[in-house]
């Protein structure tokens, strides 16, 4: 073993050598499949390799130096962020984090444009390995320092009556209510990474299980218990109570809006194809409850362009009311990675303007 570490020492963390890259994916592969029996006695009683590492990654143009933060949770699982320091998307959730002594893999799918996976070997207080965006790939050698950085959220999973479980992400900070939005996960996994934006802003986000298909009435529902739940919270500011809802069941959402009488409705890439599922949206108006509503220009599973008039049309010109197109944007509203003019690589990050103008309408809602 100890000579596939030396082999793997000859890789420059900065080479761009496609051979080089793919011998080292091999020998990782290699150790994989030796499993336990090529363990040592020592590797087979070593902890996970949990902490803050730093580097830099060999990715194409002049590569970038990236964190990660790797800690095991109180009930053993271990968890993991891959940091960008000076970047729009600053934090990355690792969906899946996985160590056999002595390869550490992670993965993470979803609320991310692309694959983005990691595989390493322990080597001591280093990580040596590729790091992999769907076909990009690069090297890097990364060196502890220190301890893993907490979650900027606390974690807790909740049972709401007649719903099952969901899970409340709070901020950790001095506050002792935030404002909350109620939202659905995704059917592949967590969208962590907007929890955390929300987060950094002090927002508190209820993520409810995935709404399966055809069951509107059950997205009504859902909402209205979750808001109504959210009012017997100590933690919860029940002045500022918002649903953010994605997709196909935004009409269904926005009837649960105005029953359970939240605070604001974000509605994002909803498809109104028919004027009968206006009528949610214009009782909400109404209501005075305001809606923001987002759409990607280059979404090609809906009209845009008749959809979003359709919703302007439905809550007219009053104050908080707000339509927005990126007409660039994709579904997702992030930009994919790319090597930018000067050479610089430039992480996957979101659509210029999203986050902005979203959190500046939050803003005028206080």
């Amino acid at each position: 073993m100890s000579k596939l570490f030396s082999a793997a020492g000859l890789f420059s963390s900065n080479s761009g050598s496609q051979l080089k890259q793919t011998l080292l994916l091999g020998m990782l592969g290699a150790l994989t499949a030796c499993g336990s029996a090529g363990q040592s006695a020592e590797e087979k009683t070593l902890p996970p390799p949990t902490g803050h590492y730093e580097g830099a990654v060999g990715l194409p143009g002049t590569g970038v130096r990236v964190g990660l933060e790797l800690r095991r949770t109180r009930a053993g699982e271990l968890q993991a962020e891959l940091t960008v320091p000076g970047t729009p998307v600053t934090t990355i959730p690792m969906g899946t984090v996985r160590y056999q002594a002595p390869q550490l893999q992670l993965s993470q799918i979803g609320g991310f444009p692309g694959t983005l996976s990691i595989s390493a070997l322990r080597e001591g207080d280093f990580l040596r390995g590729v790091l992999q965006l769907d076909s990009i790939r690069g090297e890097f050698v990364w060196v502890r320092r220190g301890e893993a950085a907490p979650r900027p959220f606390r974690e807790q999973a909740v049972r709401l009556p007649g719903l099952g479980v969901a899970t409340l992400y709070l901020p950790v900070d001095t506050l002792a209510t935030h404002p909350v939005v109620v939202s659905w996960a995704p059917t592949t996994s967590p969208n962590l990474d907007r929890v955390m934006r929300l987060g950094k802003t002090g927002w508190a986000t209820l993520l409810l299980a995935p709404a399966a298909a055809g069951t509107d009435s059950v997205v009504a529902r859902q909402t209205v218990a979750a808001l109504r739940w959210l009012r017997g919270r100590p933690e919860a500011d029940t002045t500022r109570l918002g649903v953010w809802t994605v997709g196909s069941t935004a009409a269904e959402a926005a009837v649960g809006a105005s029953q359970g009488e939240a605070a604001f409705l974000v509605v994002e890439q909803a498809a109104l194809t028919e004027e009968t599922m206006l009528a949610p949206f214009r009782q909400l108006a109404r209501l005075r409850i305001p809606v923001f509503g987002l759409y990607a220009g280059r979404d090609t599973a809906l009209n845009v362009r008749e959809s979003s008039q359709r919703l302007r049309r439905a809550l007219g010109g009053r104050r908080g009311m707000q339509v927005r197109v990126f007409a660039q944007a994709k579904p997702n509203f992030l930009v994919p990675g790319n090597t930018a003019a000067d050479g610089q690589w430039q992480w996957p990050r979101p659509t210029p303007g999203f986050w902005e103008g979203l959190e500046r309408w939050l803003k005028q809602l206080n």
